[in-house]
């Protein structure tokens, strides 16, 4: 799919593929770098766990006052860690600079290592178990997810409606003001805590899906500041919603169908051979 978004460590074989690789440049594809990654690197230069801290928050937060706040932070501490961050391209490995936010908000490669869990068991299997396995496995996980998909019978799925009202409990306590009908720009101010924390403003574009605190657009999933307004609007969770969480695309995707193999007795002959390539073969 065009406009793909590749996250990797930064390894040098997957750098020079990026770009050189006329299918995998800009816009056919976007190159992120794994944020754990990032910071590992940086750990083994500069030990201090406070150093390590700062690395995290300057990639990993959608705020630019707080990006700033910590790269000022990390430059009084030490000049020479931020001057090793700084030479990495800021646009593959912080949220503030990921332009089209292309990450959707993931910072690491954990969501690849999800389908390595869902295998394990297939582990140091024969090639033809593992094959068997990997199948099957993957059937009943579409199978297990067809059917919550067809039981939804809420605007979202479950697991993302429960993160709905999770944000929605705390957006009661937010504190809205309207500023621009029209345009639909709002005030936000989220609730003041007993630790002094909280009590901030935050601008609420509603008709653009923009939040400044960043968190909207780039996970095309509502933060509370903007579920806050949706509510005083007195509208609806899927108008704040990206359409890849709503329920009917749910339910679209797993829409497909598997088939039985049967028994291999009927399976048909297959027009093709498997032919071995000589000069590979190796003797002992």
């Amino acid at each position: 799919n065009s406009g793909i978004c590749v996250l990797s460590d930064r390894h040098a074989g997957i750098i020079n593929a990026m770009e050189n690789l006329l299918d995998w440049r800009e816009p056919n594809a976007y190159h992120r770098y794994c944020l754990r990654h990032v910071r590992s690197n940086f750990s083994g230069r500069f030990k201090t766990k406070s150093l390590r801290k700062l690395c995290w928050m300057i990639g990993s937060t959608s705020q630019r006052r707080k990006y700033l706040w910590a790269v000022r932070e990390m430059q009084m501490l030490n000049r020479g860690a931020w001057n090793y961050l700084n030479d990495i391209d800021k646009s593959k490995w912080t949220i503030v600079h990921d332009r089209g936010n292309r990450r959707w908000g993931n910072l690491t490669t954990n969501i690849s290592e999800s389908m390595n869990n869902v295998l394990r068991e297939a582990r140091l299997l024969p090639v033809k178990a593992l094959i068997h396995y990997t199948f099957t496995k993957d059937v009943s996980e579409y199978a297990r997810h067809a059917q919550m998909a067809q039981s939804s019978n809420t605007p979202l799925p479950p697991r993302i409606w429960s993160r709905f009202n999770k944000l929605h409990s705390v957006a009661m306590q937010h504190e809205v003001s309207v500023y621009d009908v029209r345009e639909g720009c709002y005030a936000v101010v989220s609730r003041e805590e007993t630790n002094d924390d909280g009590g901030n403003e935050y601008t609420v574009e509603y008709g653009r899906s923009r939040c400044s605190c960043g968190k909207w657009q780039m996970l095309r999933f509502p933060c509370s500041h903007a579920i806050a307004v949706c509510a005083w609007r007195g509208e609806q969770p899927h108008d704040v919603t990206h359409s890849i969480f709503h329920t009917t695309t749910y339910q679209e995707q797993y829409s497909g169908h598997f088939f039985t193999l049967g028994h291999k007795d009927e399976w048909e002959e297959a027009d093709w051979t498997i032919q071995g390539d000589p000069s590979r073969v190796t003797t002992h």
